[in-house]
């Protein structure tokens, strides 16, 4: 009843065969029905014997009806049996002797419905109607078949030559939207100074958080639908969205895309698994609109693992059914443990194939903003896995100028634009935050290159050539990461930079751990220092 996943009511439909595959219902549950979760939510239950087809039939009435008066959920439990056991290869005697023993001397459900229309209709006539039902589901099974899917057709190269660019009018209109409040709304004198800085960032740099609600501000000017979803999303986990605001004196909220009522931003409850569940649904059945998930830390995914691997990765090859979906990870190392650091893209890694999914670590804003776009505006319809930041959401390197979001597109991989490549000795690949601390650690040392993956899955094995082919004269190419050697990205790459450079690829990062990260914040400091100078061949104090 939560009005951000309201369906207008479901029927929910227990077909309850009296025990959990071999497990007895004492082992099972603390209830005397397994429908008795939903008194939760005060659905009404009603009990049928499916041994009695007509009020089998009748509950569904009732049900659908009930739904459609009271726009509430309602449930059948259908009490009924599974005459061959467990599996239909197993010997349900076994553990359930009694109850197998009665379903074997008792008659089959459509048997005792013909038995008690004898005197309505003859053999010949029930026959007839059988064979009637028979070709019915028959022809169906055909029919679908035959039955053909347009495939989406946007490749990857495509997807690079796509228009996500703004005109710098419409984003300063846009600008202007998202951070005004009507008059007399009293804002707190922090997001009032943020949201002045924000409508001047069109002057100077447009950091992440305001990059992302002009994605979704110039998408909804066009007529895309978003949703976003997520704990906290509203505010922000780290203070930097501020898509709703509330009034300090009343406590009444106000969203800034109150004038786009296509965008939609929601604090979802505290469940990753139910919350994410909902988002792959809703992105499957309303293909039109862009719908976001938020984790309050990337690690906060592991709630919601079940999804991710049932449904988000495998559901195109199982069910030939497409979801667009995007997960917003935040993921770095910032010494705040094993709970808050690591989004595990090397999860994420393991379950890519035959483009399935994209994995993608933006570093700017302006990339953010294009990824995004991209995603929305894409035919090709394959979940996006963003590693997002957390201090880097105020890095002032990772805001962008204005000509780059009115400019350009989402780029796979970024090169050093700061070096000579005919003199570069050592070239350091990364992906994410580490590039920054690698990018302020090397200075004004000109000898080595620092190229960025922004783009994981699927490899972009092109853009990468072109770009580390200008590099003839480098001796050692080392991938550095922040992640213990047996996550992050490392298991994934290496094999296929090799392959690219036809070089031995050296790692430098965390060793191999069975935790994300370190509990201490001083042995993070040393841990980070360490793959930095280590990388940049500088000698350790």
């Amino acid at each position: 009843k939560l009005p951000a996943y309201s369906t207008g009511g479901t029927v929910h439909i227990v077909i309850d065969n009296q025990i959990g595959f071999t497990t007895n219902p004492d082992c099972a549950r603390s209830t005397e029905y397994c429908s008795d979760i939903v008194k939760a939510i005060r659905a009404p239950v009603f009990h049928v014997n499916a041994d009695d087809p007509e009020a089998a039939v009748l509950s569904a009435i009732l049900a659908f009806s009930y739904r459609q008066k009271f726009n509430s959920d309602v449930v059948i439990h259908l009490v009924g049996h599974r005459r061959y056991g467990h599996n239909e290869g197993d010997e349900p005697a076994f553990t359930q002797p009694l109850m197998y023993r009665k379903i074997k001397s008792h008659a089959r459900v459509g048997d005792q419905y013909i038995a008690q229309l004898q005197e309505q209709f003859s053999a010949t006539e029930v026959s007839e109607l059988r064979r009637k039902y028979r070709q019915m589901l028959d022809d169906g099974y055909q029919r679908v078949k035959n039955l053909t899917v347009p495939k989406a057709t946007t490749t990857a190269k495509k997807q690079q030559k796509m228009q996500t660019a703004v005109k710098s009018a419409a984003i300063t209109t846009l600008a202007k939207k998202i951070t005004s409040v009507p008059d007399g709304f009293n804002l707190h004198p922090k997001i009032a100074k943020l949201f002045e800085q924000r409508r001047n960032m069109c002057q100077n740099k447009i950091d992440w958080g305001m990059a992302e609600l002009l994605a979704f501000a110039a998408l909804s000017d066009t007529g895309k639908h978003l949703r976003l979803s997520g704990q906290d999303v509203q505010r922000g986990t780290f203070s930097s969205r501020h898509a709703v605001v509330w009034d300090t004196e009343n406590g009444t909220d106000y969203q800034v895309f109150s004038e786009f009522e296509q965008v939609d931003i929601i604090n979802s409850p505290l469940s990753e698994f139910g919350a994410l569940g909902f988002e792959f649904g809703y992105s499957v059945v309303d293909p039109q609109t862009l719908v976001l998930w938020e984790a309050q830390f990337g690690d906060f995914s592991n709630g919601a693992q079940v999804i991710i691997d049932q449904f988000l990765s495998a559901s195109a090859a199982k069910w030939d059914m497409h979801s667009n979906l995007v997960l917003l990870l935040p993921h770095g190392y910032e010494g705040m443990g094993p709970e808050h650091s690591n989004a595990r893209p090397e999860r994420f890694l393991q379950l890519c194939g035959n483009n399935n999914m994209q994995v993608a670590v933006p570093t700017t804003a302006a990339q953010y903003f294009h990824l995004l776009r991209r995603q929305a505006l894409s035919a090709q319809r394959s979940p996006l896995i963003v590693m997002t930041p957390k201090s880097m959401l105020r890095h002032p390197q990772v805001a962008s100028p204005l000509q780059e979001f009115t400019k350009g597109t989402f780029a796979p991989v970024i090169d050093d634009d700061a070096v000579n490549s005919d003199t570069v000795k050592r070239v350091i690949l990364c992906a994410g935050k580490i590039y920054y601390e690698l990018l302020a650690a090397r200075g004004e040392k000109k000898d080595t290159a620092i190229i960025r993956f922004e783009y994981l899955y699927p490899f972009p094995h092109k853009v990468f050539t072109d770009i580390i082919s200008k590099y003839t004269k480098v001796a050692k190419i080392i991938w550095a990461q922040e992640e213990p050697q047996n996550m992050g990205s490392w298991t994934y790459i290496h094999a296929k930079i090799e392959r690219a450079v036809k070089m031995r690829l050296h790692y430098v990062g965390r060793k191999i751990s069975g935790t994300t990260a370190e509990g201490s914040l001083q042995a993070h400091r040393n841990a980070q220092s360490m793959i930095v100078n280590t990388a940049l061949g500088i000698k350790q104090r």
